[in-house]
């Protein structure tokens, strides 16, 4: 049997820490990979953004910018977690891109954190419902 590939899906909330933990627990007894990944809700065209009313474009960098500061954050979490990791950062929208990339990776098992936020997603939170009702 080969060592799984295991993918923690994060949103830098206390629920995906505990996410994080629950996942090296799993790599360490498995003895598999451990990738953290962020869905950074990325508009794909930041012409129509201003920083204020009637103000200029934001610069073509922001992405770029953003997406650094990003790696950051995610690459202190998984420090922070003490989670021996790759991390991941992909541009996109919402759940479905997140299931794309784990497809796409062939991974063995996605772990997500959850929120309670009403009577249905007191469970679950909405991300995590949106991601199981749709697969």
């Amino acid at each position: 049997m080969t060592a799984p590939k295991i993918i923690v899906a994060t949103d830098f909330s206390e629920c995906s820490d505990h996410a994080l933990k629950a996942g090296e627990e799993f790599r360490r007894i498995t003895q598999g990979t451990l990738e953290v990944v962020h869905v950074a809700a990325v508009p794909l065209d930041l012409e129509w953004m201003t920083t204020e009313a009637n103000a200029a474009p934001l610069p073509r960098t922001y992405h770029e910018e953003m997406m650094k500061d990003l790696k950051k954050h995610l690459d202190h979490q998984v420090r922070r977690c003490e989670v021996k990791a790759e991390t991941q950062l992909i541009s996109g929208l919402n759940h479905k891109d997140l299931v794309a990339y784990v497809k796409k990776s062939r991974a063995d098992l996605l772990i997500v954190g959850h929120k309670g936020a009403g009577a249905v997603r007191h469970l679950m939170g909405s991300f995590t419902t949106k991601l199981v009702a749709t697969n």
